[in-house]
């Protein structure tokens, strides 16, 4: 699984790489971050990119430990929030690669888990490059090219509100009141309200959500921004959520379920 999507990596880089340019520059970038061999390399640039963004305070911690080359889910949050381009893209609407960019570091990830010997870990990891790279796969039809487009907006207008969710959810750990997932996530919307400054990203947040989202119908449950954001919790715990970050911070609560 991990050889076939390299190959398709390669494939769609050359498929898609605009005139005069060479979408493998991706690869390369991301094997220069990820490869174990070249930790000194990756280290410098990861303190080079925190230097050059101070408004990514809140990804940092995503991004790596101390002395640690990068960790893919975190890079893929500098990624989708448009921090991090190719030096040729001078566009100010979003980079249209960002699911092969993003796909590049998981794959490496995957390899890196592997080696390592955490094959229920490379798993995940696999499973998000292929997503990535699903949102660029030339098979496509138009409908899907556009839904992976709106999955993308939708991940990048949530960046700021998942880091904050994923920081409290890591903060309730151990915590032996909490004894479900519901519990915990009923515990990060209190959190999340009762905070001056979580309280501003989760308005700023539910300021882009649509009104007809916002719409309460007749007899319906409450539909305050807490509670849009009580249900996105539930579905960014999902199985099937894109969010690994969310899904891994919540999973201790999952196991207690059980």
């Amino acid at each position: 699984m991990l050889a076939m999507g390299e190959r398709l990596w390669h494939e769609e880089a050359e498929l898609r790489s605009p005139p005069g340019r060479d979408l493998e520059d991706l690869w390369e970038y991301a094997s220069e971050m990820m490869d174990p061999a070249k930790k000194e390399m990756a280290v410098s640039k990861l303190e080079q990119l925190i230097v050059d963004h101070p408004e990514l305070d809140y990804v940092t911690p995503h991004l790596t430990r101390i002395r640690e080359p990068a960790k893919a889910h975190g890079m893929a949050l500098v990624i989708l929030s448009n921090n991090l381009l190719p030096d040729w893209w001078k566009s100010e609407s979003p980079f249209p690669y960002q699911g092969l960019f993003v796909s590049a570091f998981y794959l490496m990830e995957t390899k890196n888990l592997l080696n390592a010997g955490e094959g229920s870990s490379a798993w995940a990891s696999l499973t998000q490059a292929y997503y990535y790279l699903g949102t660029n796969s030339s098979a496509t039809t138009i409908q899907e090219t556009a839904a992976a487009g709106g999955k993308t907006k939708a991940a990048t207008e949530s960046l700021e509100l998942r880091a904050r969710v994923v920081q409290i959810a890591r903060s309730l750990h151990g915590e032996k009141r909490i004894k479900t997932l519901t519990k915990a996530i009923d515990e990060t919307v209190l959190i999340m309200e009762g905070d001056e400054s979580n309280r501003a990203i989760l308005m700023d947040f539910d300021q882009r959500t649509t009104q007809s989202t916002k719409k309460t119908k007749p007899g319906a449950d409450p539909n305050s921004p807490g509670d849009r954001l009580r249900k996105n919790l539930a579905n960014w715990c999902a199985p099937s959520s894109p969010y690994l970050e969310v899904r891994e911070a919540f999973e201790p609560f999952k196991q207690q379920r059980r």
